[in-house]
């Protein structure tokens, strides 16, 4: 009788089946990039690289505003192929894969994907700043915004390509400095080497596009300290690099200043072991490191003087003198 009464109480609790069950979802075939992420990360890598051999580099504009107009800085962004030997020749796209205009990117398949090879890109990638363009007409008028709308954003950028991602920057350009000397308010001499308005217009925009970057590891510099003429002055010599003094660069591990003095800057010996010394200590600064190795190379042979008096003492001469300065961690 008990066994009875629990069988039939174990029946009136037992859920009713249901009449309508759901169909059973179908298993799709696998794509080709499901494929393609199975594979290590160190082989997708690979195949990265080679596929942005074949690739023509970027042109990216950093913009900044100024007090009289919108300054653009171009930028050419190379893909360094350090892997493919120099008797290489470089790869090429066919016609066929340039024809095809309407296909979305290649690297726009997943966000995993975007994210993988843009990491491989900017690995690799050199920025080389490459013309310089003002505009009155396209600056619009500053507005006023509250404080949290000044506030950095948390998400991350959509901007693929930016300076403060970049890894190794070139500024192969003459960043070119000029001595001015005036009589102070104590009626002494004062020399002050400077650089030109439009250079620290570029240093100044790159400085603000580095900011808090972890990313730079290399960096190139090409200085151009010029004079007019003799310089009999004997008062103290100051250098002014500029923004180069307030760069924040925690993680760089190279960088490399060449110093092309004009010729009446490179007569003075005084002039030349001036912009030594601040080099040096500029170099020092910038590799924030306990430890910084420097090398110092004097390239190049000083021009005859006698194919210099030919020209106008007007003219800004180059030297033929190159100093090469590398620190590096």
């Amino acid at each position: 009788m008990r066994r009875k009464r629990h069988q039939a109480s174990a029946t009136a609790l037992a859920p009713d089946p249901d009449p309508d069950p759901a169909p059973k979802r179908t298993r799709s075939a696998p794509t080709p990039a499901a494929f393609f992420a199975t594979l290590p990360r160190e082989l997708r890598d690979k195949i990265y690289h080679e596929i942005w051999k074949t690739k023509p580099p970027f042109e990216v504009t950093l913009g900044h505003n100024s007090i009289e107009d919108v300054e653009a800085y171009i930028f050419k962004v190379v893909y360094e192929s350090s892997a493919r030997p120099q008797h290489e020749p470089e790869v090429k796209p066919s016609s066929a894969v340039l024809a095809q205009k309407k296909t979305k990117p290649w690297y726009l398949a997943s966000k995993r994907m975007l994210s993988e090879v843009m990491e491989q890109f900017n690995h690799q990638a050199t920025w080389k700043f490459i013309a310089f363009h003002s505009n009155f007409k396209d600056r619009q008028p500053a507005v006023w915004r509250p404080p949290k709308a000044r506030t950095r954003p948390t998400r991350q950028s959509p901007i693929l390509l930016s300076l403060h991602g970049a890894s190794s920057i070139d500024l192969s350009v003459d960043l070119e400095l000029f001595l001015y000397s005036e009589i102070g308010s104590n009626e002494r001499p004062q020399n002050s080497i400077i650089f030109y308005h439009t250079t620290i217009s570029l240093l100044t925009a790159m400085r603000s596009a580095l900011a808090g970057t972890t990313t730079l590891r290399h960096l190139s510099l090409v200085l151009i300290p010029t004079t007019w003429g003799e310089t009999e002055n004997s008062g103290p010599i100051d250098i002014v690099l500029g923004p180069l003094n307030h760069f924040d660069t925690p993680s760089l591990q190279s960088l490399q200043v060449t110093v092309r003095p004009t010729w009446w800057f490179s007569k003075s010996d005084r002039l030349m072991q001036s912009i030594r010394e601040s080099v040096e200590a500029m170099g020092k600064r910038m590799i924030s490191s306990d430890v910084v190795r420097e090398t110092f190379e004097d390239v190049g042979t000083p021009l005859e003087e006698s194919f210099v008096a030919t020209l106008d003492r007007q003219e800004q001469v180059a030297s033929g003198m190159e100093w090469r300065f590398v620190f590096s961690r």
